[in-house]
């Protein structure tokens, strides 16, 4: 993210979460259709990178049990982790818009134009209202039978309903143990709003350049 930053300075920048359950869900289900194939494993990130192997370090012991376990979701979960908590961390976040998937799925309309006008893009939005709305009704190019928008429309997730508890247990404990779980739980939902999750990435800017400096 900062070498986004880096190259593209003062660009407007959207970064869109998802539950890393329904992450992880989707992936696996893309990958037995042959569609996408997310073959990363937590231990590929081990030793990759200083800043990496920092924030990874008290974290060896999980990743080895996690890949002993070799459950393909809980997996897929911690690799969102590790790559989320990057993110966080990184010097530019708080440069980003922070959108919900959650959100852009229930209400689209609303979404987009919050989006719109905390870019500063309120006038664009209203000259292509109409477009942009119409483009909320037309089907993604990987829709199929086993397309999960229709759950999440209806507020529940796939994952909800077809992991076992045990899976879903374990992979909350591994969003604490990121100490992601104010983020995303047991909900479909997330915890809070991109606003109060934005909010925070500052405050924890701010932390940090106090610590440093």
């Amino acid at each position: 993210m900062d070498q986004i930053e880096e190259h593209i300075p003062g660009s407007k920048k959207v970064f869109i979460l998802r539950h890393p359950f329904a992450v992880a869900e989707s992936k696996k289900r893309v990958g037995d259709l042959g569609i996408y194939n997310w073959s990363y494993k937590p231990s590929d990130f081990l030793d990759s990178d200083p800043e990496i192997n920092n924030l990874l370090d008290d974290k060896r012991p999980l990743i080895k049990d996690i890949e002993t376990e070799a459950d393909s979701w809980i997996l897929k979960v911690t690799v969102w982790c590790i790559l989320h908590s990057l993110a966080f961390r990184s010097k530019s976040i708080k440069n980003y818009q922070v959108v919900f998937y959650e959100h852009l799925v229930v209400d689209p309309a609303k979404t987009i134009k919050d989006l719109f006008n905390n870019l500063g893009f309120n006038e664009r939005y209203k000259i292509n209202e109409s477009k942009i709305e119409a483009l909320f009704k037309k089907p993604s190019f990987s829709s199929n039978d086993q397309n999960t928008i229709k759950s999440s429309r209806e507020g529940r997730s796939v994952w909800q309903e077809a992991w076992p508890q045990e899976r879903i247990e374990r992979g909350l404990d591994i969003l604490k143990a990121f100490d992601l779980d104010f983020i995303y739980g047991s909900d479909h939902f997330p915890k809070l709003t991109s606003e109060g999750l934005q909010s925070h990435f500052q405050r924890n800017q701010l932390f940090l350049e106090r610590i440093t400096n």
